[in-house]
């Protein structure tokens, strides 16, 4: 794998790789972790390895050892509940766990990466493009975190067009990463930099929604922060603090929102505070790796609609519009589905009913999305918001159904709605329930079976849900007397 390679090329550097809370790591030393790494991978059966930690170095450099010699790795983040954890391993079929930290509670052979002295990181033989790169989890309606497997190939596609589009010189500048490691959006942050010389200034996402905390950081790496890239939420947040402007970061040339819609208002914000950078707005599912577009913004654009179009996808992507009978239509409405080799191999375990969204026509494999959208004369896409009940929350897709489930699980709970509500502080998950269930209980049962961003906001109780003339739950009901109904967390 080309991009490997490249970053392999870079590990006798002394220069800055990785920059975070915890401190600074040039890529010698980032290669010396990794190394020590895989020296212990080695005395283990093959398989697929779960990586358990946070933004430490030592995360990133226990990835960098599975890629280099073609293990799959699978990330999740030291916020997960235990019984999540141990779901995510079975479902990827972890043969081991690595902890960068104080380990979880799991059945499988352990190895603390500070126990594990450093060694040089060595090339391992070349994979094929199939093979798995790493597994994406997010959240299932079956009640189950359902994987994605990024083959080597997907990745090295989405690199080919999104590296260069950074348009910086090696060594020139750090990026920022400000998400989970376990999102698609840390890992596309992380590879195309530092394979290319760069360094990545690693916020702890602990810290989100504390735009002072990130900033003051971020402030220490002002003169070499080139770009970023961050979810529309995240980007909106760092905007409400007034350091966040050209005068104090004058070396930030581009800036990418995606992961979920843009507002207008931030692009607004974005262009009257850095009037000299290049902003891009991004598209693409985590089943099509990471992202299929990128869109220059222009400063005229403040619609929501021009916000929601795109141009042709990346040069190795195509996209088609079908319509109910899957069929591809131009200038009607209908459901987005992109073709070409970023395309993933399906989701995990290989009998969700879900895998239906994957297929192949006239030998080239594509995926529906489940996004609404209309596809123009002139190649343009439209996008017109999701299909089924997905949502994103900061950029992590979430089944509301998922969420529902987990909480019909509890005792006492007989009705549940998740919902999203959308406010000027952007998207807001609540929880309706129904029965008799104490609060203390259900708000304890949800933290240990659903990661934080999937926790709802408000949770809201009545004895019954209220229901509309169709016989089905009034939602609209709900959210109208969402402030009058009893809170219970």
């Amino acid at each position: 794998m080309r991009l490997i390679r490249s970053l392999l090329d870079h590990l006798g550097q002394p220069t800055l790789a990785l920059a975070g809370p915890d401190g600074e790591c040039g890529f010698d030393r980032l290669g010396a972790r990794a190394g020590a790494v895989q020296a212990a991978l080695r005395r283990l059966p093959a398989g697929a390895v779960l990586i358990h930690g946070h933004k430490e170095a030592d995360a990133v450099a226990a990835m960098l050892a599975c890629a280099a010699d073609a293990r799959p790795f699978c990330f999740v983040d030291r916020s997960q509940p235990p019984a999540r954890v141990e779901r995510v391993a079975r479902i990827a079929g972890a043969v081991c766990l690595i902890a960068c930290g104080e380990p979880p509670a799991c059945a499988l052979p352990t190895l603390r990466a500070a126990d594990l002295a450093d060694a040089p990181l060595s090339p391992g033989a070349d994979a094929p493009d199939e093979a798995v790169f790493y597994y994406i989890f997010t959240s299932g309606s079956s009640g189950e975190p359902k994987g994605i497997a990024i083959s080597r190939g997907n990745f090295a596609a989405f690199d080919d067009w999104y590296g260069p589009q950074l348009a910086i010189s090696p060594g020139d500048g750090l990026h920022l990463n400000h998400a989970n490691l376990a999102f698609d959006m840390g890992m596309l942050d992380l590879w195309p930099v530092l394979s290319r010389g760069r360094g990545v200034l690693m916020l702890d996402h602990a810290n989100n929604a504390l735009p002072r905390q990130n900033l003051r950081l971020m402030q220490r790496y002002a003169a070499r922060l080139r770009s970023a890239m961050a979810t529309p939420s995240f980007m909106a947040t760092l905007c409400r603090d007034a350091l966040f402007r050209a005068e104090g970061f004058p070396a930030l040339a581009d800036i990418y929102i995606a992961g979920e819609a843009a507002p207008p208002a931030l692009c607004a914000q974005l262009f009257e505070r850095f009037p000299a950078a290049r902003r891009w707005n991004g598209y693409g599912p985590s089943e099509t790796t990471c992202m299929s577009h990128t869109q220059a913004l222009a400063p005229e654009v403040r619609s929501a609609a021009a916000l929601s179009s795109f141009d042709a996808a990346s040069a190795h992507c195509r996209v088609e519009v079908w319509n109910a009978a899957g069929e591809p239509v131009i200038g009607e409405a209908g459901e987005v589905v992109i073709f070409g080799p970023q395309v993933a191999g399906g989701y995990l375990p290989a009998s969700l009913p879900q895998n239906r969204a994957f297929g192949e026509r006239n030998g080239e494999r594509y995926y529906r999305s489940g996004d609404g959208g209309t596809l123009d004369a002139d190649g343009r896409l439209w996008l017109h918001g999701r299909l089924d009940r997905q949502v994103k929350i900061n950029g992590n897709r979430v089944e509301l159904a998922e969420i529902e489930r987990r909480a019909l699980a509890c005792p006492g709970v007989e009705e549940a709605v998740a919902m999203a509500h959308q406010d000027d502080g952007g998207v807001e998950l609540l929880l309706f329930v129904g029965g008799a269930a104490e609060a203390a209980a259900l708000a304890g049962y949800l933290a240990r079976h659903l990661p934080p961003y999937m926790l709802p906001r408000r949770i809201f109780h009545s004895q019954a849900l209220p229901f509309n003339r169709n016989g089905k739950i009034d939602r609209a009901r709900l959210l109208a007397e969402a402030s009058r109904a009893q809170e219970v967390a």
